[in-house]
């Protein structure tokens, strides 16, 4: 039911930012939220046409380039999601602190986590709301094995109001870090609400499963783990 009604949305979004192009398609605006609405259904490559679009229509629209680079970290490339959020930076009517911390999301799948730090900390000088930049911040210290300042992060973010996949799923995987398996399974199943075909969240309740000797359910999530990757590939 809740993946009938996400998809609903994101049709109906398509729908209404296609309508709005036939009428007025040198809109570089309609364009971008056509592509962020198609990119909602996981179809990047797409999404990626109409940022480029939008660009080809307004090359210093903000909008535009922010979001072409957040696509191409979706398709794994990082060289070209760096470049195109960096021409984001200081363009117009788009939030110089999400672009921050859109590259450091991108420096932290790269490795990079003391540089992702740093673009995260900028974000949050800019904008000390923007929730997503304590996550950035608590899975690069998560990674570098500070998980009691990464679950303090995790905390702060949640409280404030924050619900995400990327959340829950790293708040899981630090809460499972210091040996807390009841507290991480809850989370994991929290990303599973909001995403049950991702692979991650799935792989990482069967092996909190498994840790707590439940044996039966790790390997069904195991299981509907391996199937999310076959299907993937």
């Amino acid at each position: 039911l809740f993946t009938w009604q996400r998809n609903s949305v994101w049709q109906s979004e398509i729908s209404m930012w296609t309508d709005v192009i036939n009428k007025s398609p040198n809109s570089a605006r309609a364009h971008v939220n056509l592509g962020k609405a198609i990119s909602a259904g996981k179809n990047y490559a797409a999404a990626e046409e109409e940022f480029l679009k939008a660009l080809k229509l307004d090359p210093d629209y903000g909008p535009g380039h922010l979001n072409l680079g957040v696509t191409y970290d979706l398709l794994n490339k990082r060289s070209e999601a760096l470049k195109e959020l960096r021409l984001a930076l200081g363009k117009k009517d788009v939030s110089q602190a999400k672009v921050h911390n859109s590259i450091g999301m991108v420096h932290r799948k790269l490795g990079n986590y003391d540089q992702a730090i740093l673009e995260a900390e900028h974000a949050l000088q800019i904008d000390p709301y923007l929730l997503e930049s304590y996550v950035t911040i608590g899975i690069c210290l998560e990674k570098k094995g500070q998980h009691r300042k990464a679950l303090g992060l995790f905390q702060h973010a949640a409280a404030n109001g924050l619900t995400s996949l990327d959340l829950y799923n790293n708040w899981a995987i630090t809460y499972f870090s210091l040996g807390m398996n009841d507290q991480a399974v809850a989370l994991f199943k929290k990303a599973l609400a909001i995403e049950p075909e991702h692979f991650e969240s799935r792989y990482n309740l069967g092996v909190a499963y498994g840790n707590m000797g439940m044996i039966e359910e790790a390997q069904k999530e195991m299981s509907m783990a391996i199937k999310l990757q076959q299907s993937m590939n």
